[in-house]
């Protein structure tokens, strides 16, 4: 027991007086080094440390050190394991360490029922976890599952649990260990917790079960069982479909799992392979879905290979398989008709039929999801960590036990017949299918347009905003988090115009009113909520939160050419429809690409050109012939486009006209 608890490495206290190497020391350097092993943890009395050196004496010659090391550091072990590996090794029955508590009276017996009945009574309402509370306090090293007395009633004010002092006593002179007066705590909590296991006891004896190990009985042979062709084949569907169904909704690629196990690629490998190419999809003990015996020899026996003996045909069994997918060489045959893989999806293993469920219980469902669901949306609880905490292994299943736990900390009180119905639904073979539970419980973002509520004024004020964070590429929360220190999400008016002003909207004091108006704080008075304003600005750029909405369609923000708005005289309208017809029969004749030429002088790439350039673009494209230096001002004054203090002229506009007057299809000559 010490040698466990402190960790203790008895052979390096022995091994210096072994000069020799063979495992014998005289009777004075055994004392030695036992007084050391033993140091200040225990004390042994002369008749005890002679009982020691008459047991491990060899002759005359010494004491065997060694094996006394081998019996402190490997009760349960054999050291040389490696070398062994097919040894059975002597494991004692449950409960043969268990430590035997304090006998009590009838009295008290009687009353200590009654304490463990209210205590059992009031875990079971509140659905408390003890065993942390406890465990906090088991710092010894070892890890001894006991604790003092005056550790054991803090831990009981910790969980505000009220007894009175001479039930505290009672308490801990049931649980107390016979030596080392000290609380086993565990045998307390398995006491009051139905739920928690702490230690469990074999039917049999301990000197049945030693008689057992060195009289074994013959076992009685079992019975035959038949088994039809037909049961072995439905069977075998089943386990296929079964693969299939996981393959399908894991996304599982297994001819990655069985391809380096084949390294002579002729699609055949051995039994154990194939079995470690099944365990690197998940099929295992160790993984995520356990293949029994059974079904792996009946998946052997299907997929054998005829050739060699002890093989399977991998290259067949993932053939099989894959076809969840898709079908094999359809290049070959292009008509065959292939199943959809949702077809081919099965119920989960262990859940109830529940459309065999009578009509009352599922409205009972239908109501208290609906109520869960409603206190879930006004409170804003964000449900799924609660239940991620307890799925350590990322299974999407916890117990029903943690179900409780986790319901308990949302505050969503149900009755027992409600929490039954909640579990016949949602528990499978695995245990309770808590992310099928939040599809339908937890509230989902939604994505409102948010000009909608703003009037006509602000958002075709808001569009010019887009219009010019598209073309200049500007970010405007850049500008307005440098002046939030705090991260609030609010500015002061004052610092918001500021803000904009550094973008260089140029808004006069009409619009900024306007938009500070549209934007204003509903938290703080004087200020402006400059998150939510810059968020409608993004979404001209894409939609915030796309990655908790996956399949939401995006519509891309179409910018309103500002040449458009050009105003013109009744003359000059008359020149430029007169100039664009003459470009647009030119340009039909001789189905001239306008785009590519344009193109490259727009280096920057913003769909502008220069004025010069836009001449000569003319003149490479043979068209200014038909444009007189009149004609050309109109049709510059037209399509003239201002961009960072320069008036160009937008090629894009003037592009998109000349292919619609010449019935083109958009931008395909």
């Amino acid at each position: 027991d010490v040698v466990y608890k402190h960790g203790i490495r008895t052979t390096e206290f022995f091994k210096d007086y072994d000069k020799h190497h063979n495992g014998l020391i005289t009777e004075n350097q055994f004392l030695c080094g036992l007084s050391l092993v033993c140091g200040p943890y225990i004390t042994l009395t002369r008749d005890q440390r002679q009982v020691l050196v008459d047991k491990f004496k060899q002759n005359n010659q010494g004491v065997r050190y060694r094996e006394f090391c081998s019996k402190m550091e490997n009760p349960f072990v054999d050291p040389d394991l490696e070398v062994k590996p097919l040894s059975i090794m002597y494991q004692p029955p449950k409960g043969a360490l268990s430590r035997p508590g304090v006998s009590l009276t009838t009295k008290e017996d009687m009353e200590l029922h009654r304490i463990i009945s209210e205590l059992a009574n009031v875990v079971s309402k509140r659905r408390l976890l003890l065993y942390p509370y406890f465990k906090d306090f088991d710092k010894k090293s070892g890890y001894s599952r006991s604790i003092t007395k005056d550790q054991f009633a803090r831990a009981l004010q910790f969980i505000s649990v009220t007894i009175q002092p001479q039930d505290l006593q009672l308490l801990c002179k049931r649980f107390e260990h016979p030596k080392g007066k000290e609380i086993d705590y565990t045998a307390f909590i398995q006491a009051v917790d139905g739920e928690f296991l702490a230690s469990t006891q074999d039917s049999m004896s301990y000197e049945e079960k030693i008689s057992s190990l060195t009289h074994p009985q013959k076992e009685k042979p079992k019975p035959i069982q038949t088994v039809t062709a037909k049961s072995m084949t439905s069977d075998f569907e089943e386990l296929i479909a079964r693969i299939k169904h996981i393959l399908l909704t894991n996304r599982i690629r297994a001819y990655e799992s069985f391809t380096d196990f084949d390294t002579l690629r002729c699609g055949s490998i051995t039994e154990n392979r194939f079995r470690m190419g099944l365990s690197n999809m998940g099929f295992s003990a160790m993984g995520k879905y356990n293949l029994s015996d059974n079904e792996f020899k009946s998946l052997c026996s299907r997929y054998a290979d005829p050739n060699k003996r002890q093989h399977i045909l991998w290259r067949r069994f993932i053939d099989d398989i894959d076809q969840v997918f898709t079908g094999k060489e359809l290049e070959k045959s292009p008509n065959t008709v292939v199943v959809p893989s949702e077809a081919t999806l099965l119920p989960r293993l262990g859940a109830t039929n529940w459309s065999n469920i009578n009509d009352r219980k599922k409205e009972q469902l239908t109501a208290v999801l609906h109520r869960m669901k409603s206190n879930i949306e006004q409170r804003r609880v964000l449900a799924t960590p609660f239940f991620r905490d307890f799925d350590k292994h990322n299974h999407g299943h916890v117990t029903l036990f943690q179900l409780r736990q986790c319901l308990t900390y949302m505050g969503l009180h149900t009755s027992d017949e409600e929490l039954q119905i909640i579990e016949e639904k949602f528990t499978d073979g695995e245990g309770f299918n808590y992310n099928e539970f939040l599809q339908i419980v937890q509230y989902a973002t939604k994505l409102v347009d948010g000009l909608s509520s703003y009037s006509a004024e602000i958002r075709q004020l808001i569009d010019s905003i887009k219009a010019k964070v598209i073309k200049e590429r500007i970010r405007v929360v850049e500008f307005m988090r440098d002046y939030d220190r705090l991260r609030s999400g609010r500015l002061p008016r004052a610092t918001f115009r500021r803000a904009l002003d550094l973008c260089r909207f140029g808004f006069n004091i009409n619009q900024y009113t306007l938009i500070e108006s549209a934007f204003a704080s509903s938290k703080q008075e004087g200020y402006v909520d400059y998150i939510k304003f810059c968020d409608e600005i993004e979404s001209a750029v894409t939609v915030k939160d796309l990655e908790k909405n996956p399949l939401v369609e995006v519509n891309q923000y179409s910018v309103s050419r500002d040449v458009l708005h050009n105003e013109l005289t009744k003359e000059e309208h008359d020149h430029l429809q007169s100039v664009m017809t003459k470009l647009a029969e030119r340009v039909r004749q001789r189905r001239i690409q306008l785009f590519p030429t344009f193109e490259d002088y727009d280096r920057v790439g913003n769909g502008n050109v220069s004025k010069s350039q836009f001449r000569r673009v003319l003149s490479v494209l043979a068209l200014d012939g038909a444009v007189s230096d009149h004609e050309f001002a109109v049709l510059t004054k037209k399509f003239i486009h201002s961009v960072g203090g320069r008036s160009d002229v937008d090629y894009i506009s003037f592009c998109d006209c000349i292919y619609d007057m010449c019935g083109f299809e958009w931008r395909k000559p």
